[in-house]
């Protein structure tokens, strides 16, 4: 959903993991995005989201939120620099680490 300058964007998914081999998993996601033009050519974005890959194990979800910039300088470029944290059981690796991203983009 739009309204005028910000942007909503949410997302919630069922996961069903059938290999053949393991037993079915079942599981849920979710994120929630609020994206702000506040310039030509700059975006500042805010997440928030969770899932969980299998509802019977003992673990729990794995949630993170963030927030960011994209900066497109010229056609073609785009800039994004990201903080991300992250929340979760310690037998998942790295599901408590934070993170500082940026990536660069080039589209021809």
């Amino acid at each position: 959903m739009r309204f005028g300058r910000v942007a909503l964007l949410g997302e919630v998914d069922a996961i069903w993991d059938d290999d053949g081999v393991d037993p079915e998993r079942k599981g849920r996601a979710g994120e929630l995005e609020i994206d702000v033009d506040a310039h030509p050519g700059l975006t500042i974005r805010g997440f928030a989201g969770e899932y969980e890959l299998d509802l019977d194990a003992e673990e729990g979800a794995i949630t993170q939120w963030g927030a960011g910039l994209d900066w497109t300088p010229l056609p073609g470029l785009q800039l994004r620099f990201f903080y991300k944290s992250g929340g979760g059981p310690v037998s998942v690796p790295a599901s408590r680490d934070d993170r500082a991203i940026f990536e660069a983009h080039v589209y021809f």
